[in-house]
């Protein structure tokens, strides 16, 4: 009979190496991944449209390049960071917040979608 990878202690005390120190430094990167990375997305298209009128068309493409790959990458890994802390250390506060925003951020970003949608279905009719 094999023995399994993994035993019930190891299991057990797997998230036991989240410090809180560690959680709020994941938390940290988490709200830096939601919002700072975005705002690091707008001054790059700024940026990327003043090349395209002003200057060479590969600088422009260098730009907008970057900017199609931090588009998702960072929003998922955000949520990973966030719910990685809610599993290992459920009694974080900074976490429980995060969850609450991102949950809220999500509603936001969905309803707006949906009222986008409705008024282009409107005004096609």
């Amino acid at each position: 009979m094999t023995r399994p990878i993994y035993d019930n202690e190891q299991l057990a005390t797997a998230g036991a190496g989240m410090t809180p120190e560690r959680a709020k430094a994941h938390c940290i990167i988490s709200l830096v991944l939601r919002y700072g990375v975005p705002a690091l997305f707008w001054i790059l298209l700024y940026i990327g449209i003043y090349a395209r009128l002003y200057g060479s068309i590969f600088n422009s493409m260098v730009i907008m390049l970057l900017m199609h790959l931090m588009v998702f990458a960072p929003y998922f890994a955000s949520w990973g960071l966030m719910i990685g802390v809610r599993l290992h250390k459920k009694d974080c506060l900074f976490g429980k917040v995060l969850m609450v925003l991102y949950i809220l951020d999500a509603a936001v970003v969905l309803l707006y979608g949906y009222i986008s949608l409705a008024a282009f279905i409107n005004a096609m009719h």
